[in-house]
């Protein structure tokens, strides 16, 4: 492993973590999210900005990174996985404040981090993601069933930038009917579409939307400051354009499991992770072989 860079902490906190009230849980079984402005200050939004570029920083074997083209065709960094276990201040703020919250949307008595990512979008074109949902994605690993997500925003979200786009109410998600407590509901599994392509930010993603139904949703734009927190439910559908504006955008997300689902599933999930990778690579090095074969 390589050695970590220096790590950035938020200030421990001086009272309890922040609670939901009624209200919030309220819109949270409504829409589907509730973003909170409070669970980080506008203090901390500098060092949260400090801890993003750190794990950018972080090469090893224990993290998982992933490019895209830039210009020229030449390959740039994306996204972080996995680097929570070397980042004491993304520890600490996935245990002590975005954990409790996940827990009472789970309705558990504590909720497990099942995986993280920081996710940076260039600047002019750093690319989006498509309609998908987390909750499938995330079951597809079978160690967990439900989950909840939390986006922690490094920078303003904004529609220039391509902040998450989702559908909402609850009501306008038809998925929703009979699925309450269980991701792999009959209904959302009528809307998603098989993975085509192997690329989580396109059509190789379990839980993609099938792209004819997406076309026709009521997407809403949620824009958010730089420190908000938006936390929603594991098939609360989600989107993201490219990135227009002129400054790169980072964004990180904390995927919660609950502790009597599975209870802590995080090496576990990144082993199996691992071994998906291993085999997709192995199955394209075959093909090539293949193909190779076929033309002498």
């Amino acid at each position: 492993m390589d050695a970590s860079p220096p790590c950035t902490r938020l200030p421990a906190l001086a009272a309890p973590p922040r609670a939901l009230t009624p209200d919030e849980e309220r819109e949270f079984a409504f829409f589907g999210c509730v973003l909170l402005e409070d669970v980080i200050s506008p203090a901390e939004r500098a060092p949260l900005s400090a801890m993003a570029d750190e794990v950018f920083a972080m090469r090893g074997d224990d993290v998982s990174l992933a490019f895209e083209r830039g210009e020229g065709g030449a390959p740039r960094l994306c996204r972080v996985e996995g680097f929570v276990p070397r980042h004491a201040g993304f520890a600490e703020l996935a245990a002590e404040r975005l954990a409790p919250l996940a827990a009472r949307l789970l309705g558990a008595r504590e909720a497990f981090l099942f995986k993280e990512k920081l996710n940076l979008k260039r600047a002019r074109g750093g690319g989006g993601y498509a309609a998908h949902f987390d909750g499938p994605s995330a079951a597809a690993a079978g160690l967990a069933r439900r989950f909840v997500t939390a986006q922690v925003a490094v920078d303003d979200q904004t529609v220039a930038n391509g902040c998450l786009q989702a559908v909402m109410p609850r009501s306008a998600c038809p998925w929703f009917d009979d699925a309450e407590g269980a991701e792999e509901g009959a209904a959302a599994a009528r809307v998603m579409v098989a993975p085509t392509d192997g690329d989580p930010d396109a059509g190789g993603r379990v839980g993609a939307i099938d792209p004819a139904l997406a076309a026709g949703l009521p997407w809403q734009a949620l824009p958010c400051r730089a420190g908000s927190v938006l936390l929603f439910h594991g098939l609360f559908p989600h989107r993201s354009p490219a990135n227009a504006s002129a400054a790169d955008r980072r964004t990180a997300y904390f995927i919660f499991n609950a502790a009597d689902d599975g209870g802590d599933c995080h090496e576990a999930y990144k082993l199996v992770m691992a071994a998906q990778r291993a085999a997709a690579g192995e199955a394209r090095r075959a093909a090539e072989r293949a193909a190779a074969e076929a033309a002498l």
